[in-house]
This record gives C-alpha cells, sequence and structure tokens, in this order.
C-alpha cells in the first residue's frame, strides 16, 4: 500500500493604495481620496509614525489635522498605512500645502470723468497658493472676471462706475472686497432744435419781429453751446449761446426782413 502526500501553499494578500489631496488646501482637516487594493484597515499620519491602530479602510477620509505635527502655514505631508486581513501592511504619502491668508487685490481707475475707453488696472498677489481667480461686480455694466494674464479691464460703458472686486486663492481664501469708482463719457449730446424766433416747427420764420432772432436748442444738462454761419467744430466757433437747465439760446442778432441764411450750432456736453 502507497501513501500519497498532498501539499499546498497560499501567498499571503499584499496591500495597496494610493492617497490623494487638494494641492492647496485652507482645512486643517482636508478630504483626503483613499484608493486601495487587497487591504481592509488604515491609519494616517502627519510625521509617517504609526501605532497601528487601524480604522475600516474607506475611500475618503477627513480625521487628520495636517498642523498636528508643524503648526502652521506651509507645506504638508499625509502619511497612509493600509493593512490586509493578513496583517500585511503598505505604506505611502501626499503632499499638499496649508493656506489660510486672503490674496490681496488693489485697483487703479483714471481721475476724473473720461472721454474715451480706459483701463482699469489690477495687482493681485498671494503667497503660498497662488491666484485662482478675480471677479468684479457693477450695477452699471454687469458682472466678469479679470484675465490674470492680464489683470485688467476694459470700461467702454458710459456713466459714473461703482466697481467691486476680489480675488480668491487656489486655497479657497477670498480676499476682502473693495470698490474703484471710475466715469465715462464719449457720447455727444443729443440736441434739437426748439424753435426759431417764436417758430417751432421747420421751415422756421422769425415771428417774433423783435429784431433779434434767436435759435432755442434742448439738449441736455451741463452742455455748452456756440453758433456761427459756417460748419465748423464747437472750438472754431465764437459765437457764445446761453444755457439755462436743458436748454441753449443763441441770439442771431438783427436778420433782414424777408431773408434766408443758414446758421451752425455746436454743443459739447460736460465732459467735453
Amino acid at each position: 500500500m502507497i501513501a500519497l502526500l498532498a501539499f499546498a501553499s497560499f501567498a499571503a494578500a499584499l496591500p495597496s493604495a494610493t492617497i490623494t489631496a487638494p494641492a492647496f488646501t485652507n482645512s486643517q482637516t482636508p478630504t483626503f481620496t483613499i484608493t486601495y487594493s487587497d487591504a481592509n484597515g488604515m491609519e494616517l499620519s502627519c510625521n509617517g509614525s504609526f501605532s497601528n491602530s487601524f480604522v475600516a479602510i474607506s475611500g475618503t477620509y477627513s480625521g487628520l489635522d495636517i498642523t498636528s505635527c508643524i503648526p502652521g502655514e506651509g507645506s504638508k505631508q499625509a502619511f497612509l498605512r493600509v493593512e490586509s486581513s493578513d496583517a500585511n501592511t503598505f505604506d505611502t504619502n501626499t503632499w499638499l500645502v496649508y493656506d489660510t491668508t486672503k490674496p490681496t487685490i488693489t485697483a487703479v481707475a483714471p481721475s476724473g470723468l473720461q472721454t474715451s475707453d480706459f483701463d482699469v488696472n489690477f495687482t493681485i498677489s498671494d503667497t503660498l497658493s497662488g491666484i485662482a481667480s478675480a471677479s468684479y461686480t457693477s450695477p452699471t455694466f454687469g458682472n466678469g472676471t479679470i484675465p490674470l494674464d492680464q489683470n485688467k479691464i476694459t470700461i467702454s460703458t458710459d456713466g459714473n462706475h461703482a466697481i467691486t472686486y476680489y480675488a480668491t486663492d487656489n486655497a479657497g481664501n477670498q480676499s476682502d472686497s473693495s470698490v474703484v469708482y471710475a466715469a465715462l463719457d464719449k457720447t455727444s449730446p443729443s440736441t434739437s432744435i426748439a424753435s426759431i424766433g417764436g417758430d417751432s416747427s421747420s421751415p422756421y420764420w422769425d415771428v417774433n419781429n423783435d429784431s433779434q432772432t434767436s435759435i432755442v436748442i434742448s439738449g441736455e444738462s451741463g452742455m455748452l453751446c456756440r453758433w456761427g454761419t459756417a460748419d465748423a467744430v464747437w472750438s472754431s466757433m465764437t459765437n457764445e449761446c446761453s444755457v439755462s437747465g436743458t436748454q441753449a439760446t443763441c441770439n442771431l442778432g438783427s436778420l433782414s426782413q424777408g431773408s434766408s441764411q443758414a446758421y451752425y450750432i455746436s454743443c459739447k456736453d460736460s465732459a467735453g
């Protein structure tokens, strides 16, 4: 009789894992993402020292205070140890930057009323994590983002603008909001003839018969008007019109009875 002996061997399960985190965070206990295989327990550490007090492994973990080993802001390291059912372990780690400081942002706009498109320039900085975005809001021309490759926005909308602006860094910290003021008026005043010599409809006749022909122009408050007998720009005209409210009165003097004459009036607003 022959006896046969059979032997079987089994390899122990070797765990593996990876740990990742946001590159920048403003949380002392950020959320780590953990992937693993052949592991049922895990332990995290801020200095690579483990007590082998494992908890049930999961795909995320937020129980590690990354400032408990090295207080304050800056680069931090998180260490992960996973354990298999056979008590085999595997270690890995990751780096991240802890940043709780607000970024800074300032703005400079031209002073006074501008008559052509202009830029508002921003200075934006953040020491640890860098700038993620910068934004502005304005009740007169809307909301938007400040291009970080230019650090400026162009104002092309007429009006008195109050621009609120702020920046956010890569760790999620937002700067204090500030306001910069800017004004633009590049639109010529809108004018129309109200009357000539008392006649309010074209063709105009001086019906007042008072030896003084006046042209009344309707426009806007703060405008300046001049008149002449040639088609010219405002600065080339020398005859001033008197302005009251939104109307200008241009006194042409006495015209000959039954004569016809062309007159030109040029007006500019308070912005020039």
